[in-house]
């Protein structure tokens, strides 16, 4: 299977729009991929790591790169995980991806 071609379970994305990292993490620990990818609204390609940052989730995101997410993956429109950020004003990521 290639990395990320696992789907991600629906509650588990509802976990990281809320920014829930407890159950973010119980998934990851339970043997789900960090780069495992989701489709929403028609757009498939989606990450854990663009969903937390998308909605402002600083300390999820962070645990998300620590825990090897790529910033380099595309959604299938072209996106990622830094034009969420960058579209988003969010400075925070923006300077927490260029760490990495």
């Amino acid at each position: 299977t290639a990395p990320g071609s696992e789907a991600v379970p629906k509650e588990v994305v509802l976990a990281a729009r809320r920014g829930e990292e407890a159950a973010v993490l119980a998934w990851l620990d339970g043997g789900g991929r960090v780069d495992a990818t989701f489709t929403r609204e028609g757009v498939s390609g989606f990450t854990l790591l663009m969903y937390a940052t998308f909605y402002g989730h600083e300390q999820l995101a962070a645990t998300l790169l620590q825990r090897g997410a790529s910033i380099n993956l595309q959604n299938s429109v072209g996106s990622t995980v830094l034009m969420w950020a960058a579209g988003m004003g969010h400075e925070w990521v923006v300077e927490l991806l260029l760490q990495h």
